[in-house]
């Protein structure tokens, strides 16, 4: 049996170079588009209103024994649960499958490996409490990073030790449909059996075009049909389209951001043919953009039942939800091997663009709209040229 340190070093390396290879097209962002610079620009206007307001921080409460604990316990978990995802998932990779290791001691393995990766992430959650208590000139500083480096980190061993004792999916993929194949689902094969055919069902990793109900899945199509028939009779109630088209509006947006996947545009299958990249970024939008647009349905015409004098709302929120999940698009493509990357760029640049735009007016949309502009043409260029 090979050392178990020797197979430790190996999950280390191989999840380090996956980091390397999913975040190379977020470091082109951030150097190309100067997203440095407004992650530099945003940073600021935090350090400048807290030190505006380091009175009001120093003395409240609230902030140091609730928010501050809070941030530090959700970040270690948050950590915690990726980096104890990729490091399990790693750890039953395919490149290890010749190794005589038991299961115990591939969790034993990945859970060192994803310690010793976050270590220096929990020690940075504590440097920002340490930036944040020296700017407002909080007593004890040194004690709250300590504090919050204990927190962030108490967190993040937790989060590991119940992420990668889980059942990995790596283990199991393939298992239920080997040897077999099932019929596709109706309501994908209507949608997804259009030239390019089955690409959506490539981006989710559908077998045979067949959707597996997890109990992931299974919860959230119950949430999000409990919050729908909560905005429709809420609607019904209040005699407002309001409450319908907006539960429409931000439901049908979520569920798009986590439905729709690009990583086939890195496919070298897909990238040599003769597939344009316009009709292969519509493609993979097919399937999220129709589950999108059904769930605003299903919401946003009974509140046009219950206000029909109110038709504009609907229709405001319709132009509105294609609008965001365009947009988002176009973050998902350029982060298509980071689906929570792109996610998070979305909402900080869509977030500074509102806050901005308080000051400045709605010129400030321009640069959005430049920035989009922008990705597109890289993510067209790399779609050809790599």
């Amino acid at each position: 049996m090979p050392s178990p340190h020797r197979f430790v070093l190996t999950i280390l390396l191989a999840e380090i170079r996956a980091s390397i290879r999913d975040t190379r097209l977020s470091t082109r962002l951030w150097v190309t588009v100067g997203g440095g610079v407004l992650a530099a620009y945003a940073l600021g206007i935090l350090i400048v209103g807290a030190i505006h307001r380091a009175d009001t921080l120093r003395d409240a409460a609230w902030v140091w024994f609730a928010a501050v604990p809070g941030t530090m316990l959700a970040s270690g978990a948050g950590l915690g649960w990726f980096l104890g995802r990729l490091a399990i998932e790693r750890a039953h990779a395919p490149f290890t499958k010749a190794q005589p290791v038991d299961a115990a001691l591939r969790r034993s393995a990945a859970r060192l490996a994803a310690h010793a990766l976050g270590a220096p992430l929990s020690v940075l959650d504590g440097g920002i409490v340490l930036l944040f208590a020296l700017l407002v000139d909080r007593p004890l500083a040194i004690l709250w990073w300590l504090a919050a480096t204990a927190l962030s980190g108490a967190a993040f061993l937790v989060t590991v030790r119940v992420r990668v004792n889980r059942s990995p999916a790596a283990s199991r993929r393939g298992d239920d449909t080997a040897g077999h194949e099932t019929a596709p689902s109706r309501a994908i094969a209507l949608l997804d059996r259009r030239r390019p055919a089955w690409v959506g069902s490539w981006a989710w990793a559908l077998p045979a075009g067949r959707p597996r109900l997890t109990p992931a899945r299974l919860l959230g199509g119950a949430t999000l049909a409990l919050v729908g028939t909560g905005a429709v009779v809420t609607s019904f109630v209040r005699q407002t389209a309001s409450a319908g088209v907006v539960v429409g509006l931000l439901g049908g947006l979520g569920l798009f951001m986590l439905t729709v996947r690009f990583r086939p545009l890195q496919s070298p299958v897909l990238r040599a043919s003769t597939l344009r990249f316009g009709r292969a970024w519509l493609a993979l939008m097919r399937l999220p953009l129709a589950f999108s647009a059904a769930f605003f349905a299903l919401t946003a015409i009974p509140a046009y039942a219950a206000e029909p004098a109110a038709w504009q709302a609907p229709v405001a929120g319709a132009l509105g939800l294609l609008l965001l999940n365009a947009v988002y698009a176009v973050f998902a493509a350029f982060f298509a091997a980071a689906p929570k990357l792109a996610a998070l760029a979305f909402v900080a640049a869509l977030a500074l663009a509102a806050y901005e735009s308080l000051e400045y007016g709605r010129t400030v949309l321009l640069g959005l709209v430049a920035l989009l502009v922008f990705l597109w043409f890289r993510i067209r260029r790399s779609y050809r040229h790599g």
